[in-house]
């Protein structure tokens, strides 16, 4: 199945609500991330992680 892109800041949002945190947190608190990398520029920073069963992605440039 292919990965569904999800903005950074919907992706936090989601996982906030989910795991009930409410102090501000980054990506790496806010879902379970099974991957990470960096893209070919060597700036941005991708994310691989599942929101509802659906596999995800999103990117941090």
């Amino acid at each position: 199945m292919k990965r569904k892109y999800v903005a950074i800041e919907q992706a936090i949002a989601w996982g906030k609500e989910f795991y009930g945190i409410e102090e501000n947190c980054g990506i790496c608190a806010a879902v379970d991330v099974s991957d990470m990398g960096y893209c070919k520029d060597g700036i941005t920073r991708w994310y691989y992680f599942d929101m509802d069963g659906v596999p995800c992605y999103t990117l941090k440039f």
